[in-house]
Parts: C-alpha cells; sequence; structure tokens
C-alpha cells in the first residue's frame, strides 16, 4: 500500500543528532580572512545553522521566530548554494528596506547581486502574472512561508505552476507562524525545500481521470 511505502520512506530518512559542521559556510559566506574580530559582523549560531542545513539538504525548511535574523539567512542562502538568479519573496516593506540592508551587510558578508527581491503582491498582481518565469530563478526562498500556505491565490498557483514546470529549482522556506490549521498548510512547502526527506507523508497521486465517452449523432 501506498501508506506503507511513505511510512518505510520517512524511516530512512537519516536521524542528525550533532550539529552540522560549520567551517564550510563560514568560508563561503565572510568577506575576510582573518579572525571573525576581524570583521563588523558576524553571524548568530542559529543563523549558522540554517544556511549549514541548506548546503546539506539543498534545501530548507526553517520555522523561525521573528526576530531571529531570517533576512540575513535568505541573503545568504543563495551564496552557500551557489545559486544563480534567485528569487526571494518577502514582504513589500522589507523589499523597500532591502537594498539598504543588503549594502550595509555586504561589508561583512558575501551576498551575491543577482538576487530578485520580490513582494508576494507583486506575485499576486495579474499584471505579473509570469514574473517568475521571465526571470527564471535557479533558487527560490520565501521569507514568511505561511504567505505560500495551501489555497486557491493567485501567488500560491503562480508559485506552484513554476515549480511543477521546473522542478529542478531549489526551494527554502521560512516562516514563524507556518501553519493555522493542520499539516496540509504546509505540506507541499515541505516537500519541496526537502523533496524525499520530507518527514511528512507525500499525498497519494491523483487517479487518472477517464475522457468521457465520445457522443454520436442519431
Amino acid at each position: 500500500m501506498s501508506f506503507s511505502r511513505e511510512l518505510e520512506r520517512i524511516r530512512a530518512i537519516p536521524r542528525r543528532l550533532a550539529p552540522l559542521p560549520l567551517a564550510e559556510v563560514r568560508a563561503k559566506v565572510y568577506r575576510f580572512t582573518g579572525t571573525e574580530a576581524d570583521t563588523p559582523m558576524t553571524l548568530w549560531p542559529l543563523q549558522e545553522q540554517a544556511l549549514a542545513e541548506a548546503l546539506e539538504a539543498r534545501g530548507l525548511f526553517a520555522p523561525l521566530a521573528v526576530g531571529m535574523g531570517k533576512t540575513l539567512i535568505a541573503a545568504l542562502i543563495p551564496t552557500v548554494l551557489d545559486a544563480h538568479r534567485a528569487v526571494i519573496l518577502t514582504s513589500a516593506g522589507l523589499v523597500v528596506q532591502a537594498k539598504t540592508m543588503m549594502e550595509q551587510y555586504r561589508k561583512s558578508f558575501d551576498i551575491r547581486k543577482d538576487i530578485h527581491w520580490l513582494s508576494y503582491g507583486l506575485l499576486s498582481s495579474s499584471k505579473s502574472s509570469t514574473i517568475l518565469e521571465k526571470i527564471n530563478p535557479t533558487l527560490i526562498i520565501s521569507d514568511e512561508a505561511q504567505n505560500l500556505a495551501s489555497g486557491s491565490s493567485a501567488r500560491v498557483k503562480r508559485f506552484i505552476r513554476y515549480m511543477k514546470a521546473h522542478p529542478e529549482t531549489l526551494f527554502c522556506a521560512m516562516s514563524g507562524s507556518i501553519t493555522k490549521r493542520s499539516l496540509r498548510d504546509y505540506e507541499h512547502l515541505l516537500r519541496l525545500a526537502l523533496k524525499t526527506r520530507s518527514p511528512l507523508p507525500r499525498p497519494p497521486a491523483e487517479p487518472a481521470r477517464s475522457r468521457p465517452a465520445a457522443r454520436h449523432r442519431t
């Protein structure tokens, strides 16, 4: 049965008790060659671990609360994953602030310059219905990922459409309030981010719809 196969898949996911090593992440993101005291800014331990997780899994699902530094994590994930044309989806207010924040961050960190900061409102607009196809990102990062929770909104449909058309696209999701009702709110995001490492059962494949019988004139 499909449920049994899913259970075996979940049970086979390797368990990790110790934190991931951080040397590779630090070598990628810091713009200095001396000690940590030589740079004006350093990452918090949780930020480093989030980046290490993204590097290990080639994706990320991080339920991080407000104030835990998600914006800087998002800005550095493209560097860690060597991803071109990354799209960061976030609130409209943060898009406005991002340019100033990134210039400050670049004094300490290696942040790619081909990142596209998009608001969820822009993704919802009918005028921007093909914006993801035009950018053609190799990585999409969703800050406050509850905005892509399961539903029928235009932004969710456009996001899912792009991911289905480009399954090789990497995905990272972060949020402090990922769900309001059930696991179904975010199961698809966890699956897109972690692929076969998702610890939630995948929904069964939809049965093929039979075509209606042809009508013949009498």
